[in-house]
């Protein structure tokens, strides 16, 4: 039932693929057997997902909000990965609602649970909830706050070898380098800037060299008004 959603998700059928997951969730949402417990709780975030892509983003949020009222105390680390990744998305969801203030709420609440796990989907999960709220602090014109937080993902993950936290830093970087463009500190921006062309500048992979791209685009920017 579960992989019928998501191959209905492939197929852009997301009414079907909502009815799929709704279909485990009636059959073996009281299941205490750990592997159902797992589905279920991913069945709930791939409904949430389907929602959003259909435009249902207030039922996502009470999707999301689901997993975290069934799982939230759980201790297995599959489950406290859908907890992560049901606030990464509420927070999201929230944020292209133009709700930026409860979406830095729900990126807090994630950083709050998450911020000193070791395992690396978790530690991805709060690195991209930082980055997400240095965008919503910046939307809100709160640019040195913004500027702070991504100083926190250089210091949290700054170091670290994984793609993903490889991916988040180099976003957090380009996001401060263009929060510093927009008040005017130029000189500061291309230092940053150059940071991130140091650090990633020959990455070979894709997420990495589109950021690269756009650095060196906004550096070029400043460097010929």
């Amino acid at each position: 039932l579960f992989s019928k959603g998501v191959a209905f998700d492939a197929l852009g059928c997301g009414e079907k693929s909502i009815a799929a997951y709704d279909d485990v969730l009636c059959r073996f949402g009281t299941a205490a057997e750990l592997s159902l417990r797992e589905l279920v709780a991913k069945a709930l975030l791939n409904k949430g997902v389907s929602l959003g892509a259909l435009g249902r983003s207030d039922k996502a949020v009470s999707v999301y909000d689901e997993v975290l009222s069934r799982f939230s105390s759980a201790p297995e680390l599959l489950l406290r990965e859908m907890v992560a990744k049901a606030l990464s998305n509420k927070g999201v969801t929230l944020d292209g609602l133009g709700r930026e203030y409860e979406a830095i709420a729900v990126y807090d609440d994630l950083v709050s649970r998450s911020g000193t796990a070791v395992e690396l989907p978790l530690r991805e999960c709060v690195a991209s909830a930082l980055v997400n709220k240095s965008v919503s602090l910046g939307a809100l014109g709160r640019s040195e706050e913004a500027i702070a937080v991504c100083d926190e993902v250089l210091s949290r993950f700054g170091t670290s070898a994984e793609l993903p936290l490889c991916e988040k830093v180099a976003r957090a970087l380009f996001n401060k380098g263009a929060v510093l463009g927009t008040l005017g500190r130029d000189h500061e921006a291309i230092l940053v800037y150059d940071d991130l062309l140091s650090r990633f500048g020959t990455a070979i992979e894709v997420a990495l060299r589109e950021v690269v791209t756009r650095a060196n685009a906004a550096k070029d920017e400043i460097k010929n008004s």
